[in-house]
């Protein structure tokens, strides 16, 4: 779902099938771990590993479930800056907008994200945030992120 603003200077996108998707998949594997630590005895590190991995899919659940519940979508734009799933990026902040390549192995489609190169004043660093939006909207967003960002920047 994307939408713009009554006079144009805001726009926001949420990908709502793939929130669910990924909520989904949290909630089984959360609850898939849990059964298996419940039903197979395992030695201490086994348990610690099992933990850990049920602990980062529920906290992901939770997030997830958190920013649909605060109505908070994965991309908004106004003159300011951009946010991305609600971290807030300043258009002087940034210094590169990109469409990467996402590595998997086991893909037989390639699939790309956007990614965003910023420094935040008093870092040294480089920082990166991306989104991975439907492969058919990749583009359209670049141009729209790349719009605002020649548009705003310095302003």
């Amino acid at each position: 779902m994307q939408k713009f603003g009554d006079n144009g200077n805001e726009f926001w996108w949420n990908d709502d099938e793939g929130d669910l998707i990924y909520i989904g998949i949290c909630i089984l594997a959360f609850a898939g771990l849990i059964c298996f630590m419940i039903h197979v005895h395992l030695d201490l590190f086994g348990l610690f590993l099992t933990s850990c991995c049920s602990l980062f899919f529920g906290i992901c659940a939770v997030k997830l479930i958190y920013l649909r519940i605060k109505k908070i979508p994965m991309l908004y734009m106004n003159e300011k800056g951009i946010e991305l799933r609600g971290r807030f990026i300043s258009w002087d902040w940034i210094t590169e907008v990109t469409k990467k390549r996402v590595p998997k192995h086991y893909e037989i489609k390639e699939k790309y994200q956007i990614a965003i190169y910023y420094y935040v004043p008093g870092k040294k660093r480089k920082k990166k945030s991306g989104i991975l939006p439907p492969q058919e909207e990749i583009q359209e967003l670049k141009e729209y992120i790349n719009a605002y960002w020649k548009y705003y920047k310095n302003q």
